[in-house]
């Protein structure tokens, strides 16, 4: 909001429909906020990247009458796959940025213990939604293409300073740029 402000104006009034999944503490499940739904764009990024454990022990942003955080489903390609399909889509592009390395595991676990201390409830929808989304098989006419990191990333949930950042995006670009068989899925 304040490091690199976004033209509010330009964004709600954009042709691309954006959605940005965020973890209902409350429920258990995943909401999706879009750019035409009128919702506070900088608290759905607040929300979207407050995962347990790494921004705080129990992290709550407060949208819409309901809080939120980041976890590992909402940020599951699966998960968001089978919305692009219930939505309409015929060609999916997969940005999996998920490179599992000993840090990632360690978050995992931290993470498991953080969804064991919800209630009942929670846990039973969250689990539920975990399985839901490692299962799910999108129709065969759905056009994919799944691309991610051929080497860790710089960054992670708990090191995200600028030097990194800045490694990630070059990382990114140069792997994408070169990528052929990205470019004919594009055409």
């Amino acid at each position: 909001k304040k490091q690199a402000p976004i033209d509010l104006k330009t964004f709600h009034s954009s042709p691309i429909y954006y959605l940005i999944p965020a973890l209902n503490r409350q429920t258990g499940k995943v909401d999706y906020f879009s750019n035409r739904d009128g919702t506070d764009i900088h608290e759905v990024m607040r929300a979207t990247k407050a995962m347990p454990i790494a921004f705080k022990l129990s992290p709550n942003v407060d949208i819409n009458n309901s809080t939120y955080c980041d976890s590992c489903l909402s940020s599951s390609a699966g998960k968001h796959l089978e919305k692009a399909v219930e939505l309409g889509a015929k060609k999916v592009l997969i940005v999996d940025n998920s490179v599992k390395n000993s840090s990632n595991d360690l978050e995992d676990i931290f993470f498991n213990f953080w969804v064991y201390a919800q209630n009942r409830s929670f846990r039973r929808n969250y689990a539920n939604a975990e399985l839901k989304a490692r299962d799910y098989q999108p129709p065969v006419e759905i056009e994919l293409f799944d691309i991610r990191p051929k080497e860790p990333l710089a960054v992670s949930t708990l090191n995200n300073n600028q030097e990194s950042l800045i490694a990630t995006i070059q990382q990114g670009y140069d792997e994408t740029s070169s990528n052929k068989e990205l470019a004919d899925f594009l055409k």
